[in-house]
């Protein structure tokens, strides 16, 4: 699903978070596609005039198959869109239950605290300065540039992207079991 919201120019700021979920949905990504309709129905209330570039929602399934519709989005708009996309955010798992982990038993305790655990970035270092600035001034913690294994995979390496994930330090890994989320 894609939504436009033209700008004064045609750059395009591209914001996209996935609708489904194998467990976990409200969190995983039920936050990442609330996020993406708040920026919407904020961005909508604008006049045009006050929207220096033109903002592009992508609403994606698939993602925990192989992320078909983003991959699909990029190869449609590879030639079209994509060249003018000056940043793409994707908004996946945007809150998460802190907890502390103990190392020698492999358990966590609960916070019961939201805990912002970093901001995946490309390899563009234009945005990922902007990014640790931001990070460093808003006192959350830098990204460490570390091979995609997100979304981000999917996203032709000339377009700057970022995830903005809570997601804990075992998303997506060996470790990620549903008895453990």
């Amino acid at each position: 699903v894609v939504g436009v919201l033209p700008g004064v120019s045609d750059e395009i700021v591209l914001i996209g978070a996935h609708y489904d979920s194998t467990y976990g949905g409200a969190m995983d990504n039920g936050t990442g596609v609330a996020g993406m309709l708040a920026l919407m129905r904020h961005y909508a209330a604008k006049a045009r005039s006050e929207r220096p570039r033109t903002l592009v929602f992508l609403a994606a399934g698939g993602h925990d198959c192989g992320d078909f519709d983003l991959t699909h989005f990029m190869q449609t708009h590879l030639e079209d869109m994509l060249p003018r996309v000056i940043t793409f955010a994707w908004l996946d798992h945007l809150a998460a239950a802190g907890t502390i982990r103990v190392t020698q038993s492999s358990v966590d305790i609960p916070t019961g605290l939201d805990e912002i655990r970093g901001v995946l970035g490309s390899f563009n270092p234009v945005l990922l300065n902007l990014v640790l600035q931001e990070c460093v001034q808003n006192g959350v913690v830098p990204p460490i540039p570390l091979p995609i294994k997100s979304s981000l995979a999917r996203v032709p390496d000339f377009v700057p992207s970022f995830d903005i994930t809570t997601a804990h330090s075992r998303y997506h890994t060996i470790e990620d079991t549903i008895d453990r989320i």
